[in-house]
C-alpha cells in the first residue's frame, strides 16, 4: 500500500494520480499528499470528469485542467517555480503531472498544509469526507486564507 493510502484511496484514486500527489507533497514541508488528493477528487475526480475545462477548454471562470488553475494563476507558480521533469514541454494547467505540482507549489507558497486549510463550507464537508485525517476549517486567524481559482468550478460529484 503506497505510504498511507487507504483501501478507500486505493480503490478511488488512479495509480498515476495517487503516486503524483505523493510526489508533489513530498516538496513541500507540512503538505500531505490528501489535501492534493481531495482537491483533485473535487475539482475533477482525479481527472476523469467529462466537464468543460478538465481535459481542454476551460469552465465558466477560466479554470482548467484537473487541479483547476485560471491561467494567470498557473502561470505565476511557473514564474517562481520550476516544475520537475516529465511533464508536458512547455508545462500545461492541463497536464496532471504539471498540475499537481504546480498546484503542490502554490499550496506550500500559501502555507496551506494538512493542518492549516480554508475553504468554503460544501468543499470543506467533501473534503473531510474524502481524506478525513485533513483539518478543513473555514477561518481561522493562525492560518492564511487560499482561495481557490474555480470560482464557477465543475465540482465532480
Amino acid at each position: 500500500m503506497p505510504s498511507g493510502a487507504s483501501a478507500t484511496a486505493l480503490a478511488d484514486i488512479p495509480q498515476s494520480y495517487l503516486m503524483l500527489y505523493q510526489q508533489a507533497a513530498a516538496d513541500c514541508p507540512g503538505l500531505d499528499w490528501t489535501l492534493l488528493a481531495a482537491i483533485g477528487k473535487i475539482e475533477s475526480d482525479h481527472g476523469r470528469s467529462r466537464a468543460p475545462g478538465v481535459t481542454h477548454a476551460q469552465n465558466l471562470a477560466g479554470a482548467a485542467g484537473p487541479m483547476q488553475f485560471l491561467q494567470p494563476t498557473f502561470a505565476g507558480v511557473l514564474a517562481h517555480h520550476r516544475l520537475p521533469a516529465n511533464g508536458a514541454t512547455p508545462p500545461s494547467r492541463y497536464d496532471p503531472h504539471d498540475a499537481i505540482h504546480a498546484a503542490a507549489a502554490f499550496l506550500c507558497d500559501h502555507h496551506a498544509t494538512a493542518r492549516c486549510v480554508h475553504t468554503t463550507s460544501r468543499a470543506a464537508a467533501r473534503a473531510e469526507a474524502i481524506a478525513p485525517n485533513l483539518a478543513v476549517s473555514s477561518r481561522s486567524s493562525s492560518c492564511q486564507h487560499v482561495e481557490s481559482d474555480a470560482t464557477a468550478p465543475n465540482r465532480a460529484a
